[in-house]
């Protein structure tokens, strides 16, 4: 494997680069679950879904299409989705999100205002 690896500087980058993406995803998913608040929880959760989405889509703009339950986001950071739900009407009726019933929409730059009311 180190011999390969010594050879295919290209596979060794894209190795690396992995593994600093999943690096990256992890401390994002403990950040969120440390939150104190299930509204914080949700709403650091759905930025950062929102900006890993965008890239992984190559989706430009602020508006970004997010093919997630609220069962999917509240197992992510370890809440009750009725828990999940109640908060993301809360989300959806101050005009942060909007959703059917497998698709959110998200505002990157609205839910990037909000996080800073929280100082994230």
């Amino acid at each position: 494997m180190r011999t390969f690896l010594n050879e295919n500087h290209e596979a060794l980058a894209e190795i690396t680069q992995e593994l600093a993406v999943r690096l990256i995803n992890t401390y994002h998913h403990l950040n969120a679950a440390e939150k104190a608040k299930a509204e914080e929880k949700i709403i650091y959760s759905l930025y950062f879904l929102a900006n890993r989405f965008a890239s992984l889509a190559k989706q430009a703009g602020h508006q970004i299409s997010l093919p997630v339950t609220h069962q999917d986001i509240a197992g992510l950071i370890g809440l009750s989705r009725e828990t999940a739900s109640q908060e993301l009407k809360k989300l959806k009726d101050a005009g942060l999100i909007h959703y059917d019933k497998y698709r959110f929409m998200i505002d990157r730059e609205k839910l990037q205002e909000a996080l800073q009311g929280y100082n994230i």
